[in-house]
């Protein structure tokens, strides 16, 4: 049985579900109206985007490191790698920088 959503797809959607709590928080706090909604979504864009990215090289990386040459191997897989990290540190760093914005701090920035 093959499967009829590509890695990018799923790469999407555990992105979406890993911001989903977090816009699940901004909107509890009451955080969310007027001028703000428009500055959120570049930052719950970026959210989504990073652990998406991060996935993808990380589906890359085990997809070739399965089935590529070997000869080739090495420095793909140190890229999708770096990739991955990077885009993953990226994202930790983000989420505990807005998490007292998320939790409803006033004057969280």
């Amino acid at each position: 049985m093959t499967s009829r959503v590509s890695p990018v797809g799923w790469a999407a959607l555990a992105g979406f579900l890993l911001v989903l709590p977090l816009a699940i928080m901004e909107v509890a706090n009451g955080n969310v109206g007027g001028d703000t909604s428009v500055d959120l979504a570049p930052l719950f864009g970026l959210l989504w985007l990073l652990p998406t990215t991060a996935i993808g090289a990380l589906a890359q990386l085990i997809q070739e490191a399965r089935t590529a040459d070997r000869r080739t191997v090495p420095f793909r897989l140190i890229l999708h790698g770096a990739v991955a990290a990077v885009a993953a540190t990226l994202w930790v760093l983000l989420v505990s920088d807005q998490m007292p914005c998320f939790l409803g701090v006033p004057n969280c920035d």
